[in-house]
């Protein structure tokens, strides 16, 4: 069975079992994986039902496909020039783009278009054209294959001597001498070991039981020795693992100092901010447009204040980016 599966779709209908949900953005609030004619984009909710698609190039639409996944998956980090990682979830094909794959910036998924088998950029529906996002990635399941039973060597030792036709011991014996071997399990075993050969056998016994005895004790011995190398690696992952976690403690640290300084990032960060506001608006609109037949006075006048309220904080960010990176201001 496939790890991922694309599940046709249509407003109202209830979410599949295993639907991919990328996260909470903006007015739309959870957000999952979808697609519409090949093209990668996300699908919002309305009472946990599935509401509308959008994508670059689609505003809204109320059928689609949805993504379902039902291994573990991953969201690997992209930049404009990386290549494709193996294992990477295509969406389909696009007239404009060829093949894409499906990604996500700011918890916004789209879909990510390539160039020689490298990243060129991510599109979605609210924030368009990225060079930067992170693409999903399914591993394949690895068929857990119970260890082989290891071949048993046959039993190795010497054979034992052949049993003879005639006891010629036993006719010397009185039936009362006869009577006392019988019931006397120590003499009947003297008696066996003066028959010819085994003497030797006994003597190949003992020789294979202590040699048997030697190999246990060389393998003990070398048990203690992979444990203690087991045990050293073990210290060794723990030392690197704690090492790790600081270094990336400190990259972190460092990224949001640098990140704090860039005018830039903060300059594209209001453009996004705005974009979301300016989405937020046009969302009110269209549910207000939607539902015109039915509205109330009072739920038209909230609807126009939030639309207001909405673009005037898209305005708001958008001159302060132009301030931000006006000559002289930084």
């Amino acid at each position: 069975m496939a790890a991922t599966a694309w599940l046709p779709i249509a407003r109202g209908d209830a979410l599949p079992e295993n639907a991919l949900a990328v996260g909470t953005y903006g007015v739309d609030g959870m957000v999952y994986v979808g697609r519409l004619n090949g093209e990668v984009g996300k699908i919002n909710l309305k009472d946990g039902k599935m509401w509308n698609f959008r994508a670059h190039h689609q505003s809204h639409s109320y059928n689609a496909e949805i993504l379902t996944c039902s291994e573990v998956y991953k969201w690997v980090a992209l930049n404009k020039g990386d290549p494709i990682p193996a294992h990477a979830v295509a969406g389909g094909q696009t007239p404009t783009d060829g093949l894409v794959f499906v990604g996500h910036s700011s918890l916004e998924p789209g879909k990510i278009n390539v160039s020689d088998g490298k990243m060129n950029h991510f599109w979605s529906h609210n924030q368009g054209k990225c060079y930067s996002a992170l693409i999903l990635v399914v591993e394949p399941a690895v068929a857990e294959v119970a260890p082989l039973e290891p071949d048993r060597p046959a039993r190795v030792g010497p054979a034992a001597p052949s049993l003879p036709s005639s006891f010629p011991n036993l006719v010397r014996l009185s039936q009362e001498e006869l009577a006392q071997l019988k019931a006397n399990e120590v003499l009947q075993r003297d008696l066996l070991q003066d028959l010819p050969g085994v003497q030797d056998y006994i003597g190949q016994l003992r020789e294979l039981s202590q040699e048997n005895a030697k190999r246990a004790e060389e393998l003990l011995l070398r048990q203690e020795g992979v444990q203690g190398l087991i045990q050293q690696y073990e210290q060794d992952l723990a030392s690197t693992h704690s090492l790790r976690s600081r270094v990336l403690d400190l990259a972190a640290e460092r990224d949001r100092v640098k990140a704090q300084q860039s005018p830039d990032v903060l300059a594209r960060r209001l453009q996004t901010e705005a974009a979301a506001d300016d989405h937020e608006a046009e969302a009110i609109l269209t549910d207000v447009l939607e539902q015109a037949q039915s509205l109330e006075a009072s739920s038209l006048s909230d609807f126009s204040r939030k639309f207001l309220q909405s673009k005037k904080q898209k305005h708001a960010k958008l001159a302060l980016k132009e301030m931000i990176l006006m000559p002289g201001t930084n």
